[in-house]
């Protein structure tokens, strides 16, 4: 049974419909109201119970998912992660760092908290092994290795079925209408930036990146000529 979940929505907000659900799970979680297992409501049933449009309830739960609060298991529901409360401490407000307060201009009105191990490993180019099951690897591996792989690259825009899949999903979810014709694949952000630089970009152009921000995208304008 899916547990009941009570939550209250401020419609004069400012903050997204989609955030307040998130924060709201997340401090459920944190104080074990919603403890580790349990299984949340489908999308449909808790935005009809909360009057919203189903895609904040979905956006709300993709966040925790990629947060790690919540693992979604296919048909079977959204769940809290078994071992959360090991695996992470789930912050329900902002961390007050002193690297923080000073760029703030002040020491604020809480005290810095001592600076701790990250409980998430938010550097580029790190693989996260742990969110794929050991056996599950294995398993794939063993499948893959039993057929020859296909001569050459294939279609350069990515797999047609990955491709399918992506707008068919995209229309489902998003409710943006596009043909597998009009997404490439590509290998991660770097590359991704790269094909939009040599697409939209002439020589001389000026670009704008977030300081701090990824140095891939300023090395993909730059080799650009911009």
């Amino acid at each position: 049974m899916p547990a009941l979940i009570a939550l209250e929505l401020d419609r004069g907000s400012a903050a997204p419909v989609f955030r307040q659900i998130a924060r709201q799970l997340r401090e459920k979680i944190a104080s074990r109201a919603l403890p580790p297992g349990a299984r949340l409501p489908p999308s449909r049933d808790l935005a009809g119970q909360l009057a919203v449009a189903r895609n904040s309830v979905i956006e709300a739960y993709d966040e925790l998912i990629a947060e790690g609060v919540l693992e979604g298991r296919g048909r079977h529901g959204t769940f809290v992660v078994a071992d959360v409360f090991a695996r992470q401490a789930i912050a329900v407000g902002p961390r007050w760092t002193p690297a923080l307060l000073q760029r703030l201009g002040g020491s604020g009105a809480c005290e810095p908290e001592p600076r701790t191990r990250a409980s998430l490993d938010w550097r580029p180019g790190q693989a996260g092994a742990g969110a794929l099951p050991l056996d599950v690897w294995r398993n794939a591996c063993r499948e893959a290795g039993r057929h020859l792989p296909p001569q050459g690259y294939g279609d350069p825009g990515g797999e047609p079925g990955l491709r399918r899949a992506i707008a068919n999903w995209l229309a489902q979810h998003r409710s943006v209408n596009v043909e597998p014709e009009q997404i490439v694949v590509t290998h991660g952000t770097g590359q991704a930036l790269h094909l939009v630089a040599q697409a939209l970009l002439q020589p001389g152009d000026l670009c704008a990146t977030e300081n701090p921000g990824y140095a891939g995208s300023a090395s993909a304008f730059l080799r650009a000529g911009a």
